[in-house]
């Protein structure tokens, strides 16, 4: 079954999310029974959906793995993982939600390997930079730039 684009969206996120160890159990739980919703058929989504919406990462992770293997999704590495929740804010910032961008900062922190992120720390640099300097045009400019250099390189580096 090809999924809505919002939910394989929201899949998408949740398989990243996972590999970083940052996922959120009601965010889970929400996501399962809005699969049910559209129809998806899965036991491992059926009792993600049934939990409690307080359940902790550690109490959720065998019912997210379940439910992703359900899903056909493959897990991703923590770089991978970040690139495709950059991929994401980076579509929100085009999309006119700047307070998007300053979920980029955590994404630094979140692997272990800040180089392969260059491009994402080297805008947030400038952009940081650029604040309280009244140039809000330009900050807004950096913003769109640093949005676009995003998409290209997850274009590249996730295809």
């Amino acid at each position: 079954m090809e999924l809505p684009a919002e939910l394989s969206r929201r899949v998408t996120l949740l398989n990243a999310e996972y590999a970083l160890g940052r996922a959120k159990g009601s965010d889970c739980v929400w996501l399962a029974c809005d699969l049910l919703v559209a129809g998806v058929d899965g036991l491992a989504v059926a009792e993600l959906a049934a939990a409690s919406t307080d359940i902790s990462f550690s109490d959720g992770a065998p019912l997210i793995v379940a439910m992703l293997d359900e899903l056909g999704c493959a897990r991703l590495d923590g770089v991978t993982a970040v690139w495709t929740l950059a991929r994401d804010i980076a579509h929100r910032l085009l999309a006119g939600e700047p307070a998007a961008g300053a979920e980029l900062w955590p994404l630094l922190r979140a692997v272990d390997f800040p180089d392969d992120l260059g491009l994402i720390t080297e805008g947030l640099f400038e952009i940081e930079l650029l604040y309280g300097s009244g140039r809000d045009d330009e900050l807004a400019a950096r913003w769109t730039r640093l949005a676009e250099d995003v998409l290209a390189e997850t274009r590249s580096t996730l295809g």
